[in-house]
């Protein structure tokens, strides 16, 4: 069993979940991190005004785009993960990025935690909502909630 301790930042915009993620992340790494959602997308939207009015910065972006940014990315983005690569990476205390896939859209979220006795894994979602999953299930199309699947994985660093 293993956790790494990240709070996700909820989302300020429908379509911000790769700004929420990128700067939870960097906030993790380093808790005196300046990098915020509004910062986060205005810097890689190359629109500063983000911070002012968060409207115009609503759009969906690249999460490995964003942890460049925010100098937390570790790798470029792969596939799924084995469970013991997650284990691997939370055990060294590195949250992992998750794109889920959607039939039109995708979304972000942070792989936070594994259970080897249930074969799971814990997901904190910048809608608000943390989800723990089968890691068979979840490798699996329609996996996350609402008919997601994962796509790419993004490791972490500080």
């Amino acid at each position: 069993m293993g956790y790494v301790n990240l709070e996700v930042e909820v989302q300020q915009g429908e379509n911000l979940c790769w700004a929420a993620v990128a700067a939870s992340i960097s906030k993790y790494h380093n808790p005196a991190s300046f990098w915020t959602q509004c910062a986060v997308a205005g810097k890689v939207l190359n629109f500063p005004e983000c911070c002012t009015s968060i409207d115009p910065c609503n759009r969906d972006y690249y999460l490995e785009t964003a942890l460049q940014t925010t100098s937390n990315l570790a790798s470029p983005a792969t596939g799924q993960l084995t469970i013991e690569q997650i284990r691997n990476e939370i055990d060294q205390q590195r949250p992992i990025g998750i794109r889920i896939g959607f039939e039109l859209v995708g979304h972000f979220v942070v792989l936070i935690g594994y259970d080897d006795s249930q074969g799971s894994v814990t997901l904190t979602d910048p809608t608000g909502a943390d989800h723990t999953l089968y890691y068979a299930s979840f490798t699996q199309p329609g996996g996350y909630p609402g008919g997601g699947w994962w796509t790419y994985s993004y490791l972490t660093k500080a």
